[in-house]
C-alpha cells in the first residue's frame, strides 16, 4: 500500500509540472524567455550534435512562434540573422555569416528578440579544430 502512495505522488507531481510548462509556453511572456537555450554550448567542432544529419550546427530551443534571432561576434558586429515565424520552437545556426562563410572560433552572442515580449541574450562559445 505504501508503494502505491509513492506512485500516486509521482504522477501528481509530474502532471503539475506538465500543466505548468504548457501554460508557460502559451503565455510566451518574459518568463518564457528564461527557458531559451543554445544546445551544444560550448560547441566543439569534433562533436556531432545531430548524428542523423552529420551537420555541424547549434540548436536554439524554446523559441516563441514569432521572433528574430541575431548572432553577434565578440566585437558586437552582427554576423547572422534568422527571422522565425512558424510553429516550431527551435532554429538552427550552421556557423555561417550573412555571406555564407564559416565564422572562426570565438565567443558569440545570440540575441532573441520577440518584438513585444522582450529580449534575451545567450553567450555561445565555438571552438573549431582543424586537422
Amino acid at each position: 500500500m505504501r508503494f502505491l502512495g509513492i506512485i500516486i505522488l509521482f504522477v501528481s507531481v509530474f502532471s503539475c509540472k506538465t500543466i505548468e510548462l504548457e501554460s508557460l509556453s502559451k503565455a510566451k511572456g518574459p518568463d518564457y524567455l528564461k527557458t531559451v537555450e543554445v544546445i551544444a554550448n560550448p560547441f566543439h567542432s569534433d562533436t556531432l550534435f545531430d548524428i542523423n544529419t552529420l551537420k555541424k550546427r547549434v540548436k536554439i530551443i524554446n523559441l516563441p512562434q514569432v521572433c528574430e534571432v541575431i548572432i553577434y561576434n565578440q566585437k558586437g558586429k552582427q554576423v547572422y540573422q534568422i527571422f522565425k515565424n512558424n510553429d516550431w520552437d527551435f532554429a538552427y545556426w550552421y556557423f555561417k555569416d550573412e555571406k555564407g562563410r564559416y565564422v572562426p572560433s570565438g565567443i558569440y552572442f545570440v540575441e532573441i528578440n520577440t518584438f513585444d515580449k522582450g529580449k534575451k541574450v545567450v553567450k555561445l562559445t565555438i571552438y573549431h579544430t582543424y586537422s
